[in-house]
């Protein structure tokens, strides 16, 4: 779920970002497959619309893994600058 936040914000390889990633969620994996869940269900319920729900849920389902992982991981300051 947060290999492509790692990958990009620490700028870490592939393997290394997955391997953060499985170490960050098997921590508290039944709370990360709930949060999971519910944006699968935002998703669907997004396609349901005629497919135009997708327009609004796809990235709001981005935004709310990338305010997950700023949550959890804890973005610096020289981070959300742009440093």
């Amino acid at each position: 779920m947060f290999a492509l936040p790692f990958a990009v914000a620490q700028r870490m390889d592939f393997w290394t970002a997955m391997e953060a990633s499985r170490k960050l969620i098997t921590k508290n994996w039944f709370s990360f497959f709930g949060f999971a869940l519910v944006l699968f269900l935002m998703n669907v319920a997004g396609a349901l619309l005629l497919g135009v729900g997708l327009l609004v849920s796809i990235p709001l389902s981005f935004c709310a893994i990338a305010a997950a992982y700023a949550d959890i991981v804890g973005l610096g300051s020289d981070l959300l600058a742009g440093e």
